[in-house]
């Protein structure tokens, strides 16, 4: 195994942990098994300082994470002599690839200092989770789960005694981690995360300029026996044939790691782990994205995956103010604050590096170990609201899948549609285009819907026994127009039906969860 300094200082934090409730389960319902804590560590065996995903399921030697995490960062406005104020930049680290270790705690530090509450465990909803039961319910008292196997912990950054140096305060936060598998064949490789991040801050302060991410640390295979050989795509924005509209761009929000090596012992050629940004919060003003003007963010509108950050061993953020410009996307190394734009850099300034994978990968002679970070940012935060970072960790067995699997899971986020990529290549030949976007934790509801010419449009909204529940629009439009409402029903899965033309009918399903 490599990165021995790593497992030194795991051995430390573990022993720390020996006798206390920090938890760790692992996600084993699919194909792609992962690791999880109740401290921010994903995809590390943390109690044995060992790898923690593989993939498929019954090749447990086949393994793809050395260890990942959720990352915070924000600035904060605080109190001088009782009257001025300093901002502060802070950033808090789930997991730090250098020295594998957290500075998230189980619970909200307010409880249990000593991190005894033995509620404080990770959840997992195909357990009895040591006789504590499922602790979501629904508006009826009955379990809420969402996929085959839901899991659910509750951390925080609020001791200080955990951030790796006096000068990075808790930035008062609390997250709450969801994850959900499928066994079904369209999702059976893919685990989704949801992370709730929470503004509890005691002086009830915004947090603001904030940036969500996840860090990476990935290693496919034994890197003791084949030396590091990964390299690094993504897949920021591409363009696509969109009803007469023949360059329409649209997000992809991807990241993969890959090798084009086999490894010794393993049954067949390793697979690409690609992670797939699927929700994030609004921008809060325009967002120039690369800082060119080729792709404006509008206010409103989800940031999605803002910046990608590609890290080494000998390059990773040491400090706060460098974790904090990875986040936003800027070169620390190069950061003159003097002119700040001139090492905004971010995403990796890459072409196609190996022939056959999407987007935008490195050269093959840059094959070794890697580390990344994927983040989305800037927003606010008032004091106790809270907004959600949705990633989905995807197994792809080919290159070709990486779109594909893209797409289809981040219609099914949005919408419950299992849609290929193929539903946005229509062409001119096709007149209609419609769609349905909602969140499917609140009400609100996007619809989306093109023409070619002028018609009327009747949109009506269905429960599952087909029983009509209201109009959500009828009349005359064309070209392309967005629709958003708020419908205030109950959990549960719906039809949207647009009717046009004569006996001409397009349905939708959506799903929503309370």
């Amino acid at each position: 195994m490599k990165k021995s300094v790593s497992v030194i200082i795991i051995s430390l934090f573990v022993s720390i942990f020996l006798f206390s409730d920090w938890d760790s389960k692992w996600l084993d319902i699919n194909n792609y098994h992962i690791c999880i804590t109740n401290f921010g560590v994903i995809g590390m065996d943390f109690f044995s300082g060992n790898g923690g995903a593989y993939w498929p399921a019954g090749y447990p030697d086949e393994t793809y994470f050395f260890g990942s995490g959720l990352w915070f960062g924000s600035l904060v406005d605080t109190l001088v002599s009782g009257k001025d104020t300093l901002r502060d930049t802070l950033v808090t680290s789930g997991y730090y690839p250098s020295a594998g270790v957290s500075e998230f705690i189980p619970g909200n530090f307010s409880d249990t200092a000593y991190y005894t509450d033995p509620k404080l465990i990770v959840y997992i909803s195909t357990s009895d989770n040591n006789g504590y039961g499922w602790p979501i319910k629904n508006i009826t008292g009955k379990d809420s789960i969402f996929s085959d196997q839901d899991s659910y912990s509750w951390y925080s950054d609020k001791d200080s005694s955990y951030h790796f140096s006096f000068e990075n305060h808790p930035i008062g936060i609390e997250v709450f981690q969801f994850s959900y598998a499928w066994t079904s064949e369209p999702l059976k490789d893919i685990i989704i995360f949801k992370f709730k991040i929470q503004n509890t801050r005691e002086d009830k302060k915004k947090i603001k300029d904030c940036y969500a991410a996840l860090s990476f640390d990935l290693d496919i295979g034994d890197e003791s026996i084949n030396k590091s050989n990964d390299l690094l795509g993504f897949i920021d924005t591409m363009t696509v044939k969109f009803i007469s509209d023949k360059d329409t761009m649209i997000r992809m929000n991807t990241v993969y790691q890959f090798q084009l090596d086999s490894e010794p012992g393993w049954h067949s050629l390793p697979g690409i782990p690609s992670f797939v940004v699927l929700e994030t919060p609004p921008a809060k003003k325009d967002m120039d994205l690369y800082g060119n003007g080729v792709y404006i963010i509008k206010e409103g509108e989800e940031l999605g995956l803002t910046s990608f950050r590609k890290l080494t061993i000998e390059t990773d953020p040491s400090n706060k103010i460098k974790k904090y410009l990875s986040l936003a996307g800027y070169d620390f190394i190069s950061f003159n604050p003097e002119d700040p734009g001139s090492s905004y850099s971010p995403f990796p300034d890459w072409g196609v590096g190996v022939i056959g994978y999407p987007g935008h990968t490195e050269k093959e002679e840059e094959k070794g170990d890697k580390r990344f970070i994927i983040s989305t940012g800037p927003f606010d935060i008032e004091y106790n609201q809270s907004i959600n970072y949705v990633v989905a960790f995807v197994m792809n067995k080919t290159p070709d899948e990486i779109i594909q699997n893209s797409w289809k899971i981040y219609n099914f986020w949005k919408s419950g549609s299992l849609a290929s990529i193929d539903e946005l290549d229509k062409g001119s030949s096709n007149e209609i285009y419609f769609d349905v976007k909602n969140d499917i934790f609140t009400d609100f509801i996007n619809i989306s819907l093109s023409s070619d010419k002028s018609m009327n449009f009747n949109i009506d909204l269905y429960d599952i026994q087909g029983r009509k529940i209201m109009n959500l629009y009828n009349g005359i439009l064309n070209r392309k127009h967005q629709i958003k409402l708020k419908l205030n029903i109950p959990a549960g899965v719906y039809i949207v039906r647009c009717n046009y033309e004569i006996n001409k009918t397009i349905t939708k399903k959506i799903r929503i969860i309370k």
